[in-house]
């Protein structure tokens, strides 16, 4: 027999591994567009509530709850692994000519030519390092 400070133990990481199921889900829908993981992660988040709260007032048996945070903890790796390949992964531009580049002065006619490779360079570097940007200053 356990006692009601195990249950209400067991039913509170329930219901924080619920929350944080629920709030990955609607993350990743939002930053790559898929109302799918936002659905999932809200139903996840409403098991496992209920599941809580059983387990709150002895209604679950010790293998339900044992089994529903095992797989709780999976699915937050899985959640977590998710959020972190669309937010790493997701390229900020699309081709190097995208990455916008702004010069407050012309340079002199004798190095614009370096400057603009230098400009490529740099685009490309942004462009395959995932970077939102790049600040170069230059004087002479």
């Amino acid at each position: 027999m356990t006692s009601t400070v195990t249950n209400n133990v067991k039913a509170a990481a329930l219901i924080a591994l619920a929350l944080a199921i629920g709030a990955m889900g609607i993350y990743i829908a939002d930053a790559d567009d898929a109302p799918g993981a936002a659905v999932i992660g809200l139903l996840l988040m409403i098991g496992a509530v209920v599941l809580g709260v059983k387990a709150a007032r002895n209604r679950l048996p010790a293998w339900a709850a044992r089994t529903a945070l095992a797989v709780g903890v999976l699915i937050a790796a899985f959640a977590a692994f998710l959020t972190h390949e669309v937010n790493v992964t997701a390229p900020l531009f699309a081709q190097p000519q995208d990455v916008p580049s702004v010069i407050d002065s012309a340079p002199p006619p004798q190095y614009a030519a370096a400057v603009e490779r230098a400009r490529e360079f740099v685009r490309a570097a942004v462009l395959e390092q995932n970077l939102p940007g790049v600040s170069v200053a230059v004087g002479a």
